[in-house]
C-alpha cells in the first residue's frame, strides 16, 4: 500500500517537475547504478528520478542473502547545487534478512522482513553532474515478527545500516 502511495505522489508531482526543470537541469533526470544497502535491495541496482530540485524518488532491487530484496522511497536533498549534497531518506521494503545455514544436505531457513526505514547521507557529484557516489546510514524500523520468529538473533542485529552506491545519468 505504501508503494502505491509513493507512486501516486510521484505522479502528482509531475507538474512541479516541469516547473522545476526551468530552475534545475537535473530535475526530471533519471540515474541508475549498482550499490550495497537495503535501498539497493541488498547487493543490487537502484533507479533514482529527480522529480524536483530537492525531492527524488527511487527504487532498488537486489540479492538480500535470503532472497530478492526490494525497496522504494523518497530522498530530500538539502543542498542540491553543491558537489557534496547531504540528503534525508525514507523508504519501505525489506529491512531484515535472516538466513540460517544448516548442515550439508539439510534445508536451511531464510526469510525477508519488510518495514519502514529512514536515513541520511551525502551524495558526491562529479563536475559535470553526470554521476555521483553516495554514502548513507539507514535506521531500519524492524517488524516485531523478527523478534518473535528469531528471539536468539534479534538482539544481535545492527541498529544502523550502511548504504553505498554509484549512480550514472540514464
Amino acid at each position: 500500500m505504501l508503494v502505491i502511495r509513493i507512486v501516486a505522489i510521484s505522479l502528482l508531482s509531475l507538474p512541479a517537475v516541469v516547473s522545476a526543470q526551468r530552475d534545475d537541469p537535473l530535475a526530471g533526470m533519471v540515474f541508475f547504478g549498482p550499490g550495497v544497502g537495503i535501498d539497493h535491495g541488498g547487493i543490487g541496482m537502484r533507479l533514482d528520478v529527480h522529480t524536483t530540485r530537492f525531492v527524488g524518488v527511487f527504487g532498488g532491487v537486489g540479492y538480500a542473502l535470503a532472497g530478492i530484496g526490494w525497496n522504494a522511497g523518497l530522498h530530500l536533498r538539502m543542498l542540491p547545487g553543491k558537489r557534496a549534497c547531504p540528503y534525508l531518506t525514507g523508504m519501505y521494503g525489506y529491512n531484515t534478512a535472516v538466513k540460517i545455514l544448516a548442515a550439508p544436505g539439510v534445508h536451511s531457513r531464510q526469510e525477508l522482513y519488510y518495514g519502514i526505514s529512514t536515513g541520511a547521507g551525502v551524495e558526491f557529484w562529479n563536475a559535470t553532474r553526470s554521476r555521483y557516489f553516495h554514502l548513507g546510514l539507514i535506521i531500519p524500523f524492524r517488524s516485531l515478527d523478527v523478534e518473535r520468529d528469531y528471539p536468539e538473533i534479534s538482539k544481535e542485529l545492527f541498529p544502523v545500516l550502511v548504504s553505498l552506491g554509484l549512480h550514472f545519468a540514464g
